[in-house]
């Protein structure tokens, strides 16, 4: 069974790196989060498992074979840097398991369009569904200390978890209960 797709993708090079290396992420059974290409002789990959923790050895494996296929296809050019990595604790949300996952924590989004004005929220999951998820925001709207948004993940560009001190909390309790 092929894994859900991401719900949005990387734009321009980093975009075309990732169309690229994606299957054979697949075939290794990880699965893409995202691609970042902050330089233009340097990517960052990073990556996971659909049912367990990521690990050195997935990205040394990932690596060596993305680096080899990289090449082949001369996307980069001659001489790039890659590191290959776990999303981390602040990481991309870009699958819909992703965000119910992160249902209570802090989130930044980045929409397609504005939005009342915004093309930015940060706020907490509430809820969501198939279709949108319900982000209590964390800004100050018509005098009223907090509001919800229901936001469809068609309008979202961008999604990211934010560190907060619950996060870490929820991040250290898993890494006790994994010992």
């Amino acid at each position: 069974m092929p894994p859900a797709p991401r719900l949005f993708t990387e734009k321009g090079a980093a975009f075309s790196v990732a169309k690229l290396i994606e299957p054979e992420l697949i075939r290794l059974g990880l699965l893409l989060v995202w691609v970042h290409r902050p330089r233009a002789d340097h990517l960052q990959i990073m990556i996971e498992h659909e049912s367990r923790p990521i690990t050195v050895d997935d990205c040394e494996v990932a690596s060596k074979a993305l680096k080899s296929r990289i090449e082949e296809a001369n996307v980069m050019g001659e001489a790039f840097s890659m590191e290959v990595s776990s999303p981390g604790i602040d990481r991309m949300l870009v699958r819909q398991r992703d965000f119910f996952d992160a249902m209570g924590y802090e989130v930044a989004l980045v929409l397609k369009k504005k939005r009342d004005g915004v093309t930015t929220l940060r706020g907490k999951i509430e809820g969501l569904n198939q279709n949108a998820l319900l982000l209590s925001l964390d800004v100050q709207v018509d005098d009223e200390a907090s509001s919800n948004a229901l936001i469809a993940f068609t309008d979202l560009a961008k999604a990211q978890l934010v560190m907060t001190s619950a996060l870490l909390e929820c991040d250290q309790t898993t890494a006790d209960r994994s010992m």
